[in-house]
């Protein structure tokens, strides 16, 4: 297929979008399940143990809770009868000199740290490119850590023997030495193709596109039950990275190249950063570099997936009138969807300037591109563009496919594989998207199977996932004010969600469930009072997919401890490995508990009563003790012939568990030090804290973890909830 054709193919779909589509026209909440869950467990105690690896049970002594003998300074374990005394002189002494001084400088420093990392966020979605406060590696508290982790020195064999191992931690610290120091003649004798491969090592792929896409399952108040790094703050800390990289080799008078900015471009699509994007597109035009189809893609990209990673991402895209008039300009325009912006300046007119600017360049569009497209027109609920470009570039008619199926008036346009226009796996998921987010998830699935069939793709569980998520949201009953903002369009029946688990999990796909999918299902299943279909997912398959993901994350902790006793080079990469998987771990516990009170409350439910089985009555106390690191305390519920009450552990074995489980991290964090880290060192290993309780059993003053919690309760209660959203 010639360019001359693909580029008049360009300009013809350009000018159909364009003039044929038709573009339409908050605050804290709390989901109707958690309300329904809340008023089920109201006598519940959620006084979990703190230690996710050992079980609990029946124990007091430290032997038993984790904590060894080197744990006390080479002092005696103490005894049976002596467990109080030894506990309380062994927490002073370990606090005091080293843990207690962290604490004490976090607490002082947080309030005003975290004022001024907003405060620099904010400075660099507005900065035009010059000179900023970035520039400086000393202007953030992630500056600060940094540069007391920094050498006195830099040399070149040290940035070329970190570029010949790739490890991305070493060449982002020779630079930021370098920037410390401001070694320019240093910056400047790189040569140009040692720079791209800087450029390349330092790519968002090595440092925060798995850890973004974990972050996407995770809501504020997971993020911070887990003492993780939100999001924001990771993406923040990466791009001043890269902007004081590129400031100075700018300083040294030396320019990048293409391939440079194309590599930066994709780094800002991974973090979903909008205004990275334009700096850098900025700075691409004013070095006069002539952008390819790849940049423009990116660009675009950027553009459309902006804020991916934050939390309530999700529920801000769907088309509905409640959030379209929140997201649009005009008086009842809120800030918190300017990421999400349509009508002028909006995501479909932005990705169109630029669709067209590339067009105007003789540059020909490839498939990628109209699938930024059809993203940015879904974005708006402009359904007629998404069918117009389907059509046009593809032949794929969505009226008469959804009217009347496969027909030979309905196959789509034949075309090599090597053509540029030819569908990858990757248009299934922009097509489940766009009709997702639009409320109508009948049509996606059937779109879906129809153009994998035709072009032989594999249905990946990216799509599924998709698929399977806007089931769910579109299955719920919406009551009270989502019966007045929109929230009932699209909607199907309840079965729905396990009518499409049973054709994904069956012949022919056979797909594995992922943790994501049971947390959508089980919540279904609750939501519709099938409380023993909980239970047999809990028991089984949830189960050995826990299980399974638990022996993984221990391989790759026992893998790191080697390599960190060996000083073998991958033990960096070792490292993130295993947090990545231990993050996941931690989701799961998130979700697991979430689950097991979703599962008590369905049986506290007095008129659920009847549609549980005498069978699951009598097993659920089996099942309560296999999860019994992740149960409440203390649990109470009903059965059809009484009321029910455990006990789990005592308050001295949850003491015991807390403080061992400190212990433990503590230990882990010493083990961490050879292989401490400039960049991202406390995006999922922070230094672990004491809750209230645990530091009066130690004999040590409490202090708080941060003072942006205490802040957050006070926003909280001043916000007015809007309505709720289940997502």
């Amino acid at each position: 297929m010639s360019v001359t054709f693909l580029l008049a193919r360009s300009r013809k779909a350009a000018s159909l979008i364009w003039n044929s589509g038709q573009r339409s026209t908050s605050g804290n909440w709390q989901c109707s399940e958690c309300r329904r869950a809340g008023r089920a467990l109201g006598q519940q105690r959620r006084g979990y143990s703190e230690d996710r690896e050992s079980p609990a049970g029946n124990r007091s002594t430290f032997q038993r809770d984790g904590v060894h003998e080197e744990d006390f300074h080479g002092q005696s374990p103490p005894t049976e009868g002596s467990v109080a005394e030894a506990r309380r002189a062994f927490w002073q002494k370990e606090l005091k000199p080293r843990s207690r001084q962290i604490l004490d400088g976090e607490s002082r420093g947080s309030d005003e740290a975290d004022e001024e990392s907003d405060r620099l966020w904010e400075q660099f979605d507005e900065m035009d490119g010059g000179s900023s406060a970035l520039d400086n590696p000393k202007s953030s508290r992630q500056g600060r850590r940094r540069t007391a982790d920094l050498k006195d020195s830099v040399r070149k064999e040290d940035l070329s023997a970190a570029l010949l191992d790739r490890d991305a931690d070493a060449v982002a610290q020779c630079l930021l030495t370098a920037i410390r120091l401001n070694d320019l003649d240093f910056v400047r004798d790189i040569p140009k193709t040692t720079f791209s491969e800087i450029i390349r090592c330092l790519d968002a792929r090595h440092f925060v596109a798995e850890l973004g896409n974990i972050h996407v399952d995770l809501s504020s108040v997971a993020a911070s039950s887990m003492n993780v790094a939100p999001m924001r703050e990771v993406a923040f800390e990466y791009a001043s990275v890269l902007r004081q990289v590129l400031a100075i080799r700018r300083a040294a008078g030396t320019g990048g190249t293409l391939a440079d900015s194309r590599t930066l471009l994709r780094c800002a699509r991974d973090l979903g950063n909008r205004k990275m994007a334009e700096l850098i597109w900025s700075n691409l035009i004013s070095q006069r570099l002539t952008p390819d189809i790849q940049c423009y893609n990116y660009y675009m990209s950027a553009t459309v997936w902006n804020g991916m990673h934050l939390a309530g991402f999700r529920q801000k895209v769907r088309v509905i009138p409640f959030f379209q008039m929140a997201r649009k300009s005009g008086e009842y325009k809120d800030r918190r969807y300017k990421d999400y912006s349509v009508g002028e300046n909006g995501v479909l007119e932005s990705t169109m300037r630029i669709f067209n600017e590339m067009v105007a360049r003789n540059i020909a569009a490839d498939e990628e591109s109209f699938r930024i497209l059809i993203v940015a027109a879904a974005r708006e609920g402009d359904m007629k563009t998404v069918k117009a470009i389907l059509k046009r570039v593809w032949s794929i008619d969505v009226d008469i496919i959804l009217a009347s199926g496969d027909t030979p008036q309905t196959l789509p346009k034949p075309m090599p594989t090597n053509s540029p226009l030819y569908p990858q796996s990757t248009l299934l998921f922009t097509i489940a998207h766009a009709f997702g987010i639009n409320n109508d998830v009948s049509a996606a699935i059937r779109l879906v199977d129809f153009v994998a069939r035709h072009y032989r793709l594999q249905i990946s569980k990216d799509v599924w996932g998709q698929l399977f998520e806007w089931t769910f949201v579109l299955s719920i009953r919406r009551h009270g004010t989502s019966t007045n903002d929109g929230s009932r369009e699209g909607q199907i029946t309840s079965d729905s969600v396990q009518k499409l688990w049973q054709t994904m999990t069956g012949p022919p796909y056979f797909v594995k469930p992922t943790m994501g999918m049971y947390n959508y299902m089980i919540k279904s299943l609750f939501l519709r009072q099938m409380s023993g279909r909980i239970a047999d997912l809990l028991n089984d398959e949830v189960r050995g997919l826990y299980t399974q993901q638990r022996k993984q994350t221990r391989f790759l902790l026992s893998s790191l401890k080697h390599n960190i006793a060996s000083k073998n080079k991958a033990m960096g990469f070792r490292r993130r490995r295993w947090e990545l998987q231990d993050l996941v771990g931690q989701r799961n516990n998130f979700w697991i508990r979430r689950w097991i009170r979703l599962l008590l409350g369905s049986f506290t439910h007095t008129y659920r009563l009847i549609n549980i089985k005498e069978q699951y009555a009598r097993s659920l106390p089996r099942l309560l003790w296999n999860w019994r690191n992740l149960v409440p305390t203390n649990v109470r519920y009903e059965t059809p012939t009484g009321m029910v009450q455990l006990e789990f552990r005592s308050e001295q074995e949850l003491i015991d568990a807390g403080l061992a489980n400190y212990a433990s991290k503590m230990r882990i964090k010493k083990m961490l030090e050879p292989t401490a880290r400039v960049v991202g060192e406390s995006w999922t290993q922070r230094t672990p804290h004491l809750t209230r309780r645990l530091a009066e059993a130690a004999g040590v003053q409490y202090v708080p973890q941060t003072h942006t919690d205490v802040v957050n309760r006070r926003v909280s209660r001043k916000t007015k909830v809007r309505r709720p959203l289940d997502v």
